[in-house]
């Protein structure tokens, strides 16, 4: 599948989210610190997988969400598991 564990948890949590979330927030769930998460999320939007979206109500802010081909390769990775 092509689909780090990582990369699997992070596209998990969008999906279960079913709205655009901030890095940190993400990063929390995940354990792990905002600058790994910002390299994830590189990774997986280079993937096609995630896109970063502005924050409505932060312009400042950043939120990541799920694409189609993200919630496929989700749907894909969970029957494999």
């Amino acid at each position: 599948l092509q689909l780090s564990l990582a990369k699997f948890g992070v596209l998990r949590i969008l999906v279960s989210a079913q709205q655009p979330m901030p890095l940190s927030a993400i990063a929390q769930r995940q354990k792990c610190v905002r600058s790994n998460m910002t390299q994830l999320t590189d990774r997986l939007e280079a993937d096609g997988l995630v896109r970063r979206v502005d924050d409505p109500h932060d312009r400042r802010a950043v939120l990541a969400e799920c694409t189609a081909a993200g919630r496929v390769a989700v749907a894909r990775a969970e029957e494999v598991l």
